[in-house]
């Protein structure tokens, strides 16, 4: 929302409640709590209670297709405000893929099952799983649930209907999950303080800050999750329209201050806090009843027990000197017990009570002291009331006055003598009078307060263990906060979140404000097997292992910048790629003339150069721009070439003289030889043993790996054993069977690698 200024807010506000009968509404902007999200899942993966690794196959109803997923991780969920509604308590959630093997597999007529594509994704080429769900909330916090996730979809794929089916599994992988995993508590409300603080209930709602810049189907973290609160002595309000002109209650239009997040405070809601928490705290043992008016909103509370405890003092009038021992003054008796009732926008107290003091005077510079112990009714009448403070130093003050009234506030009941003069009686209950007023301001001086609020809002524990930071505090009406929402709970934060760099390479971290002093450390998560790297301790320049010494494709390491003094620290993790591009599928089945998609992603986001590598003047396919939606490249395959059983494209992708490669397999018809592994319990890790199949008999024949690699075969058993080092996620197999007057059959079989991680996958191809 151009425009959308602190002056413009607080003229917005001025003069009038925006609030809507709540108590309390928070602003915390997306972004915000997007990095807390993303702060949160580090925590998570380093005390493995992350969501973890989602295993599964789902088949595709009315097809033969299967797709098999192994070792999906998904990073930090991350809120988008494209469907932002304040009449609706539902959000959008979009959590990325970083890791995990992909494989579509088909059951052809002929009952053998085979591999049609293969990708291994990595945050290079990752995909996202969309959702939304229904925001769910408590007392004192907003949580995500993602097992209230609907609408679940992996977009890796083009087909809306093969996008829901594989949804679900994620779906069925959250609901199984235990609570710590799958909850995300997006804030939470103390539950200690000022109890007229305390909250109730909270209703969320989210925003977007500029519903026109929205564009259709993209994330968009452009927007605030609005916490809609009211406490244990308000009620619940009413939600704005989309269109009823509430505004965005995040100034965006500052140049000299930026802003992340807001808190507005009722007027009443700051009343209660500051007379109400007092008036509990002024008696010793107190004891009110309360009463509401129509809408459940404290209006009265009556003392049932309770005392003012008042110590000894002095007293000097206008003709005598006076000195009071300690006395109590019960709150429950007398005409009118302690009463206060609350306005809008002030409270008032009243209170007739009936107490004894005993007490000592004298004339002033005199000599010979006069002892009493008397009893006195005393009627008091206080208002309160905050204000804006004119002098700019606080935000607001209070004011605790008398009203102007006829009625006497003291009046003697028994004890002094009758022979009292009427001027001395008067300055004995001036005496009292003062003596009461001054034992209830001494005891205000130090509970009635203007920063409840303040001391609210610092309580207030943000995903991330982020804190809300105030740095401009108004009262145009209601009490508004504007400030800084910093991650992590301390001071500085690494900026670089979540870099990926190449192996070998360096990246140099730093933090947000430059903070002098830290010590920069680097760590594996549990498990890795990879080197992680080192980092200078002083300045936090990194430098990533060589691609030899990572396991896989890619590892994640942990960099935490730590003050020694203070104790306080951030964290970021550091994806380290062996390879600095990745394209997938890394191997794809089709038929000549068909066409397939491809990807591919750079580490720094380069244009890259897509070509067939070595290609064979009419057999190899071209590659072009693909002209799907989101789609990137498009393979199409050569026409048939009627003396090969098949075709096999290598499809380079390069930036400069980095290179990868992806693989697409041709069937120019259907091969005459299947190939399926063989159970064998006998063989150890690593090995599978494979068999062909014609007319579904066993045959030998000769195998190899077109390839070459990775791993090795035994050219006349088909025995095949894995290459534990190797960095390639499949291997293509290919037998040749000898058919006599038949001729030759060819046959092929894809497997996934490492062979250990895909039981299920090699248990399908076998049957």
């Amino acid at each position: 929302m151009a425009g959308n200024s602190l002056e413009s807010l607080l003229a917005w506000m001025n003069g009038s409640s925006q609030m809507r009968g709540w108590d309390l509404i928070v602003a915390l902007e997306g972004g915000k709590i997007n990095l807390g999200l993303q702060q949160d899942h580090i925590t998570r993966l380093s005390q493995g209670t992350d969501l973890g690794a989602i295993t599964g196959s789902v088949g595709i109803p009315d097809t033969t297709i299967t797709h098999y997923l192994t070792g999906f991780r998904l990073a930090a969920p991350a809120l988008s405000f494209e469907h932002a509604s304040l009449q609706s308590i539902r959000a959008s959630l979009s959590l990325t893929v970083v890791e995990g093997v992909h494989m579509m597999v088909d059951h052809t007529a002929q009952g053998q099952k085979k591999v049609l594509s293969l990708s291994a994704l990595d945050p290079l080429d990752g995909s996202q799983v969309t959702l939304d769900l229904t925001m769910a909330a408590d007392a004192r916090r907003v949580m995500l649930d993602l097992a209230n996730s609907e609408d679940v979809l992996l977009k890796m794929f083009l087909a809306p209907a093969e996008q829901r089916e594989v949804g679900k599994l994620f779906q069925r992988w959250f609901q199984a999950l235990d609570t710590d995993r799958r909850v995300y508590t997006l804030g939470s409300f103390p539950d200690e303080g000022n109890p007229f603080m305390f909250t109730r209930g909270i209703d969320v709602r989210t925003q977007a800050r500029d519903v026109q810049a929205l564009a259709p189907g993209t994330v968009n973290e452009d927007g605030a999750v609005l916490l809609f609160t009211h406490m244990v002595d308000g009620r619940s309000g009413s939600f704005p329209g989309d269109d009823s002109g509430f505004r965005y209650l995040i100034p965006d239009d500052d140049a000299q201050q930026t802003y992340s997040g807001t808190a507005l405070f009722s007027q009443a809601l700051i009343h209660r806090a500051a007379f109400g928490h007092a008036v509990v705290q002024l008696l010793e043992e107190a004891e009110f009843e309360r009463t509401v008016d129509q809408n459940g909103v404290l209006a009265k509370m009556v003392a049932k027990r309770g005392a003012l405890q008042a110590m000894a003092g002095s007293y000097q009038s206008v003709d005598y000197e006076f000195e009071s021992e300690a006395f109590s003054l019960p709150a429950a008796g007398g005409a009118l017990p302690l009463t206060v009732e609350f306005a809008q926008n002030e409270v008032s107290q009243r209170w007739q009570g009936t107490f004894s003091l005993s007490f000592r005077y004298r004339p002033s510079g005199g000599t010979t002291w006069s002892a009493h112990t008397a009893t006195f009714n005393i009627n008091l009448q206080h208002e309160f009331r905050l204000s804006a403070d004119e002098s700019g130093v606080s935000a607001m003050e209070g004011e605790l006055f008398v009203p102007y009234t006829d009625t006497q506030e003291v009046s003697h009941v028994s004890g002094l003598p009758g022979t009292i003069e009427p001027k001395e009686l008067e300055q004995i209950k001036d005496f009292v009078a003062n003596t009461v007023k001054r034992a209830i301001l001494e005891r205000f001086a130090t509970t009635l307060t203007t920063t409840s609020s303040e001391t609210f809002l610092a309580g207030m524990e943000i995903v991330g263990r982020s804190i809300a930071q105030p740095s401009h505090v108004s009262l145009p009406f209601d009490l508004a906060m504007f400030g800084q929402i910093n991650t992590s709970g301390s001071s500085f934060s690494i900026v670089e979140q979540q870099p990926t760099v190449a192996a070998g390479g360096r990246l140099q971290l730093s933090t947000e404000p430059v903070h002098a002093g830290l010590r920069w450390s680097v760590e594996n998560f549990s498990g890795s097997g990879s080197n992680p790297g080192e980092i200078d301790e002083q300045t936090g320049l990194y430098q990533a292992p060589p691609a030899h010494a990572i396991s896989g494709t890619f590892n994640r390491v942990l960099v935490i910048a730590s003050d020694p003094l203070s104790g306080e620290r951030s964290v970021t993790l550091v994806s380290v790629l062996a390879n600095p591009i990745t394209a997938n599928p890394q191997i794809q089945l089709c038929y000549h003339g068909q066409r397939v998609e491809l990807s591919a992603g750079h580490l720094d986001g380069s244009a890259l150069g897509w070509s067939v590598k070595n290609p064979v003047a009419g057999e190899s396919g071209t590659v072009v721009v693909s002209d799907k939606p989101d789609g990137d490249h498009t393979y199409i395959a050569g026409p048939q070439v009627p003396a090969k059983t098949y075709v096999l494209d290598e499809i380079e992708v390069s930036q400069g003289t980095q290179t990868q490669s992806a693989y697409v397999l041709v069937l120019q018809r259907e091969p005459g030889a299947a190939v399926r592994p063989v159970e064998n319990p006998d063989l150890p890790e690593g090995q599978i043993q494979l068999q062909a199949f014609i007319n579904n008999q066993p045959q030998n024949g000769q195998w190899s790996l077109p390839l070459g690699g990775p791993g090795s075969i035994d050219a006349s058993s088909g025995l095949y054993s894995d290459d534990f080092a190797a960095k390639e996620r499949f291997v293509l197999i290919a037998v040749s069977v000898d058919g006599g007057d038949f001729g030759t059959f060819e046959g092929y079989i894809i497997l996934p690698l490492p062979l250990s991680d895909f039981p299920s996958v090699l248990d399908a191809l076998a049957h």
